[in-house]
């Protein structure tokens, strides 16, 4: 069964009371080059714990297999993470959760979070099977992943099958953080999907016949409550355009990525611009983004994206150590030849208009504003 809110309660204490021991690094690691396409394999997709089992803050792992969709035919979108926090179980302490949020055509969002021991989390090392409770994620092949997730009580869940269209990309890979006992990787493992399925709320059900999705995984140690950051994404329909990007990434060294037709690009952090806008409260202590401006060159100096992106609808996942505003939204901008002389964009080589998904992240004290 799954458990309240107050195990989360006593994980958060603890991580905050164990962040302040001694600096403690344990096997030095050093970050990976990006990898893309063949060069990712189904084992980068599997469970990493065994990796720093024997580490002295492995209290802090935390591992998720994130999973979003939309559909143009019923207008509905929606996310599930399956997620899993100490799984070593310190201090009997390892907690597993799934989460899934539903957006609606009708403008309503459906969530659900939910808890669960250790005891009731399984995941593999050599593809991305997971399981929590009764819920899982199946590999049927390396393009072919069936995700069933539904609530204890029994009003929500689902029923899909992603298949990758697009190359996977390691975008980051053993990145070190703030603290010498601090990493973290992000792999895209498809950064384009076709989904089909069927996802049930309350008495109604919808059928997903072409859908589009997006699946990505990160792993590694960090100060959970602390580290914040946001995040976007969106493909097209047609599988053609995919644009993955995350900033203000706790202590990750971020890279954009691009993929158009055939070309991969790579949009390095230290040439994005962004402006986060419109600002929403939530319970009055809490504010999260409702428009983004987002601007970057890529590596080689030849393009140049500009994009806006508008929130549509938001789903507030707040039991977690930190805040996490998930948020379906709208994409407009254009990729365009950068004119390195003038340091402005030129010939414009695409417009870009779709929905896609975005995240916002604060802490509980002492968050962004």
């Amino acid at each position: 069964m799954a458990h309240d809110i107050t195990m989360v309660k006593k994980l958060r204490h603890v991580l905050a009371a164990r962040a302040s021991e001694a600096n403690v690094p344990g096997p030095l690691r050093h970050a990976g080059k990006r990898r893309s396409g063949s060069q990712v394999t189904m084992q980068d997709d599997g469970f990493h714990f065994a990796e720093f089992a024997n580490h002295s803050h492995k209290l802090f792992y935390v591992e998720w297999w994130y999973y979003n969709f939309v559909d143009p035919d019923t207008g509905l979108s929606g996310m599930v993470t399956f997620a899993i926090c100490n799984p070593g179980n310190e201090l009997d302490l390892g907690t597993a959760s799934l989460n899934f949020a539903a957006f609606t055509p009708e403008g309503e969002v459906e969530t659900f979070i939910e808890f669960y021991h250790v005891t009731h989390f399984k995941a593999d090392t050599a593809c991305a099977n997971v399981s929590i409770a009764n819920s899982s994620v199946k590999v049927v092949d390396a393009d072919t992943y069936q995700i069933t997730a539904a609530n204890e009580e029994g009003s929500m869940s689902l029923d899909l099958v992603f298949h990758r269209k697009g190359r996977s990309q390691l975008l980051a890979d053993n990145v070190p953080g703030y603290a010498g006992w601090e990493v973290s990787s992000w792999l895209v493992y498809m950064p384009s999907a076709e989904v089909t399925g069927s996802v049930r709320l309350g008495s109604k059900t919808y059928a997903l016949k072409n859908a589009k999705g997006y699946h990505d995984h990160d792993w590694g140690m960090w100060m959970l409550p602390e580290r914040i950051w946001s995040w976007a994404q969106f493909s097209t329909p047609d599988h053609e355009i995919a644009f993955d990007v995350g900033f203000h990434a706790a202590f990750q060294k971020s890279t954009a990525y691009f993929r158009w037709q055939d070309k991969d690009i790579y949009f390095p952090q230290d040439r994005f611009q962004t402006t986060q806008s419109d600002w929403a409260s939530w319970r009055v202590f809490w504010t999260y983004p409702k428009q983004v401006a987002f601007t970057a060159v890529d590596a080689t100096g030849q393009y140049q994206i500009e994009l806006t992106w508008t929130v549509t609808q938001t789903s507030v996942l707040w039991k977690y150590p930190l805040l996490v505003f998930e948020q379906a939204c709208d994409f407009t901008g254009r990729l365009s030849e950068y004119d390195m002389e003038t340091g402005k964009p030129g010939k414009e080589l695409l417009a870009i208009s779709t929905p896609g998904f975005c995240e916002f992240t604060d802490r509980w004290i002492g968050g962004h504003q």
